[in-house]
């Protein structure tokens, strides 16, 4: 029932091993080839992440400087402005003193002079208003 055929057995193992052969060559070694290349660059591609990391560190510490130093400049730059108008206000706050004062003086004058006319025209009258208090008392 059963029957082996030696040479058809040869046949059998020699196209087994021609087959192995074949995928080793032609399957196998491209398909490890492509692996070790694949497993290569992603290796690269992590080794650039981390450099890529180290370099964004160092940007972002560069930026942070940046921003402190601005931030640094704008409030002298502030205070410097803020002093700069408290000093031009106070300037202008005593020239308008000084130009009160100067106008309080001269209407101080002038009411001394308004006081003296008005001291002398009162003297002048001063002979009619008697005659009229006179005749006032006269009356009563």
């Amino acid at each position: 029932m059963l029957d082996i055929n030696p040479l058809l057995m040869l046949l059998v193992f020699v196209v087994f091993v021609v087959s192995v052969y074949l995928l080793n060559e032609w399957l196998y070694k491209p398909l490890l080839a492509f692996m070790d290349n694949r497993d290569r660059s992603i290796k690269n591609d992590l080794e650039n992440i981390r450099s890529n990391d180290n370099e964004i560190a160092m940007l972002k510490t560069q930026a942070e400087n940046i921003i402190a130093e601005a931030k640094k400049e704008a409030a002298t730059i502030k205070e410097e402005a803020y002093e700069n108008a408290r000093k031009k206000a106070e300037e202008q706050i005593e020239a308008k003193r000084q130009e009160l004062e100067t106008q309080k003086i001269s209407a101080l004058n002038a009411l001394e002079e308004d006081k003296k006319v008005l001291y002398n025209a009162l003297l002048s009258q001063m002979s009619l208003f008697k005659e009229s208090l006179n005749i006032k008392l006269k009356q009563l």
